[in-house]
């Protein structure tokens, strides 16, 4: 894997890949999909039983086929694979062979490819496909085992290395390649995957953040993340942080210290509101002499008591600096600042901050550059707008005006007698960022980064990665403003300047120019046509332009452009919208519904100290009215409150959620009910909510998928896995329960059980392999009460219980001895049914 890009100031070299033992040669071309039979593996169906005992064998096929098999393709003709390996010596004196690559990149052999042809391509793209479909059902096949998690990580970073090469560059890797898209993986925990969440979890990352990291990006973008150097405090661990949680930035307030820019400043505040008597400090590096300079508060208090904003000013004085307190008015200018407290810059007891602090944040203002202009998707309806932003923003620029700012620890009041004034300021944060003209970001992490030093590649990476985009209000300080810098520690990053994201190239611009055409008057359709048409010729040209350049570059330039997007992805509402408008710029009927799908899957990726603050931030980010949330006495109230706001349209992926849920182990009609967003993914099938209840149908088109099992007995079972033989289909799932031993719920009052299988089967009726999410709900419905009543369709009142995993299991091997497993029989039902679900009270 030398061909793949490597951070400057990385600390894990290359991954190097050993040889397999008895390579099979690949000596015909056109002939990859039958390749497995000479290697001694059938193919039935076009699957590869990839379960083997001889693990040495796998790892030959794999390497032999969709490693050294996939570069002849390619390359159009075959050879010897010891063109590709070279000898390295161990500390013990011994030698392994290692593959590598350098040729395959090498100038000279892709200037002689003949990559003109169409069907050259297409037929290459083909065979990608293949090996796609196979490496995807090899991941849920093989064990993590030396060498076969290397082995099929080297095979995933070469396809997406061939597809940079052979596709435009508007067409991301993962559209031709659906194996290299992690949410297209039956497991998440592919063999690759768990050897680089082992690999970077040893190199002291965060598992929690290893574990989504892998989860949510394609691996040649998790691979280049594993090499950087994290640059966390000296005192932040990760030690104590598992799989499903982060909690090396949370804070205790009765403890919280508020830092300085060096450890040896002595300039700190004392404890309480009072900043104590002066006294001479001076730490050499941060200048600091004196106290922790405190706004105004009551002139704070008063704007915020008036339902205005306070902004914030640093004015230097020969007695040292001093913080100046305004209301914002139609015509300020001002920036908001974003941070994480666990980095140092709050203060829960009062409305200060050091003086060393103050002049860095004061010196990061001087260089903030003019922000950059609109979308290009915006370009027509927001010239004016914009150029009169930019007229006003000249004198911020110019100096001729106070550099106001917000800032959460100087402009929110402390102290649980002004609880009501802070809820009001709360509730203003999300207007507060959107109409600042900047949005400063402050991260330890990043402000440890030189500009020039590092590659804008490492810089995106340690953007994407760092606590600051890790947290849950900083999503939506991010996501609502304007233009986003980020503090290095020599300069200002600028995200909104630069190339476009492949999605903003290939959805923003070409977007933008379709909806302008198909405007125009309808005598201009032709030569519409023929400008799309010749615009899509010169993307087509430039492309075969960048075959010219050696792979290596290409890819490093994939993975920046990658990189760019993730981090815009990661707080840009413009790509939660997407697709939720028409041409028109008005809203589709599920635009709200599809918003709040791609906000809480974007949240559960995050964290927070205080799990209250989850509704308010989820209810400004989709433009609802935080105010009745701040009021609820507890947080599952407040979830409770959001989610009937949101409805009625809910997902159904709610029923599979493995995270906390309220008041877990009791009986009531919500234990559904979610209290933060978890691991667990919502997706489109939904559910109609109404006061008391959820309604489902398997009418719906969404749900054509979902299997409903029925099972004739109480769920009254004290096991934590369960068999369920499906007497329709003949079918056995493996069930793990979900619910706890001391469960509360009264299982005497329903004489059976159904579960709700998410998606049973994929394409072709193939079962599916990993892991299935489903639900179980209690009901006393019965087939005698079915038939008695001719009702058609099936209608069932139900009690939620637990959410379940499921898996598909060999009929012939079920492990019958478990002590820890209970076998019982079940009917899925094939006919209409609609299900309503206990909720509400």
């Amino acid at each position: 894997m030398d061909f793949m890009p490597q951070p400057p100031g990385g600390v894990l070299a290359p991954i190097e890949v050993p040889l397999a033992e008895s390579i099979v040669p690949y000596e015909r071309l056109g002939t990859f999909a039958l390749f497995p039979t000479h290697c001694g593996f059938a193919i039935e169906r076009g699957q590869v039983d990839f379960q083997c005992d001889n693990t040495q064998k796998v790892a030959s096929l794999l390497q032999s086929w969709l490693y050294f098999g996939l570069i002849s393709e390619f390359l159009g003709y075959t050879f010897d694979h010891r063109e590709f390996t070279k000898q390295k010596s161990l500390p013990d004196g011994s030698t392994v062979t290692i593959v590598e690559t350098k040729r395959l990149w090498s100038p000279s052999l892709l200037a002689g490819l003949n990559m003109s042809s169409s069907d050259r391509t297409w037929r290459f793209w083909l065979t990608l496909e293949i090996a796609g479909e196979h490496i995807l059902r090899a991941d849920t096949q093989i064990a993590l085992e030396s060498p076969l998690a290397t082995i099929t990580l080297s095979i995933k970073v070469l396809m997406y290395a061939l597809s940079v090469y052979m596709f435009p560059k508007h067409q991301h890797p993962s559209s031709v390649i659906p194996a290299l898209d992690p949410s297209n993986s039956a497991s998440k925990l592919s063999p690759a995957t768990r050897f680089l969440i082992t690999r970077m979890t040893d190199a002291g990352w965060c598992p929690f953040q290893a574990f989504h990291l892998c989860s949510r990006h394609h691996i040649a973008v998790v691979y280049y993340l594993s090499q950087l150097h994290r640059r966390y405090r000296p005192e932040l661990t990760h030690s104590r942080c598992t799989r499903n949680s982060c909690i090396a930035n949370n804070i205790d307030m009765d403890t919280y210290p508020t830092k300085h820019v060096c450890s040896k400043c002595r300039c700190s505040a004392q404890e309480g509101n009072s900043l104590g008597p002066p006294r001479p400090m001076d730490c050499g590096r941060c200048q600091c002499s004196q106290f922790p300079v405190r706004v105004d508060v009551e002139r704070l208090r008063q704007i915020i008591q008036e339902g205005g904003v306070p902004l914030i000013s640093i004015t230097e004085h020969p007695q040292g600096l001093r913080l100046e307190v305004e209301k914002l008015e139609a015509t300020s200018s001002y920036v908001a600042i974003s941070h994480v407290w666990s980095d140092g810059m709050g203060n829960p007891t009062d409305n200060a901050l050091p003086q060393c602090v103050l002049r860095r944040i004061h010196r990061s203002l001087d260089r903030l550059p003019p922000s950059s202009k609109e979308h290009p998707s915006r370009w027509l309806t927001g010239l004016v707008a914009l150029s009169v932003h930019m007229a006003r923003r000249s004198g911020f620029r110019m100096g001729s005006r106070k550099k106001l700012f917000w800032m959460d620890t100087l402009c929110i009041p402390v102290g649980h007698e002004y609880a009501d004034l802070r809820s009001k300021a709360i509730n203003q944060m999300a207007l507060i960022y959107a109409a600042a003209s900047q949005v400063l970001v402050l991260d330890s992490e990043l402000q440890e980064l030189r500009m020039g030093a590092s590659q804008e590649s490492e810089i995106l990476g340690h953007i994407l990665c760092c606590a600051w985009n890790t947290r849950c209000w900083t999503l939506q300080e991010g996501e609502l403003a304007r233009s986003r810098r980020f503090q290095l520690g020599d300069g200002i990053f600028d995200l909104d300047t630069g190339p476009p994201s492949y999605r903003d190239m290939y959805y923003g611009r070409v977007s933008a120019m379709t909806m302008i055409l198909r405007i125009l008057p309808s005598e201009f359709s032709h030569w519409a046509r023929e400008s799309l048409k010749e615009t899509r010729s010169l993307l087509w040209s430039r492309h075969k332009g960048r075959r010219k350049r050696p792979l290596p570059k290409l890819v490093a330039d994939r993975v920046n452009l990658d990189l760019r997007t993730k981090v815009q992805e990661s707080f840009s509402r413009s790509f939660w919208e997407r697709g939720s408008r028409d041409f028109s710029g008005l809203a589709k009927p599920d635009a709200f519904y599809e918003q709040f799908l791609s906000v809480w899957n974007t949240l559960r990726f995050r964290t927070t100290t205080k799990r209250d603050d989850l509704c308010l931030i989820l209810a400004n980010l989709l433009d609802l009215n935080s105010y009745a949330l701040i009021h609820q006495a507890s947080h599952e109230k407040k979830m409770k409150t959001f989610l009937w706001s949101v409805g009625p349209k809910l997902p159904v992926s709610l029923l599979y959620n493995t995270g906390p849920r309220s008041r877990c182990g009791q009986d009531h009609a919500n234990r559904w009910v979610p209290t933060e967003p978890s691991a667990s993914h919502l997706n489109q099938p939904s559910m109609e909510l109404t006061e008391d209840s959820l309604s489902l149908s398997s009418r719906d088109h969404a749900l054509n998928e979902s299997t409903l099992l029925y099972v004739n007995m109480s769920m009254d079972i004290r096991f934590r896995n369960i068999v369920i033989r499906d007497l329709i289909t003949g079918i056995q799932y493996r069930v793990e329960i979900y619910r706890k031993e001391d469960d509360s719920i009264d299982f005497g009052k329903y004489a059976s059980f159904c579960v709700l299988i998410e998606r049973t089967f994929c394409k072709d009726a193939v079962p599916q392999c990993g892991d299935i999410r489903g639900a179980c709900l209690l009901t006393d419905w019965t087939p005698e009460i079915h038939r008695a009543s001719n009702a058609l369709p099936v209608l069932m009142n139900a009690r939620y219980d637990c959410p379940l995993k499921l898996q598909v299991c060999d009929s012939l091997n079920t492990h019958v001895g478990q002590v820890d497993e209970y076998h019982v029989l079940g009917q899925s039902i094939l006919g209409p049914w609609q299900l309503h679900i206990d909720a509400g009270s």
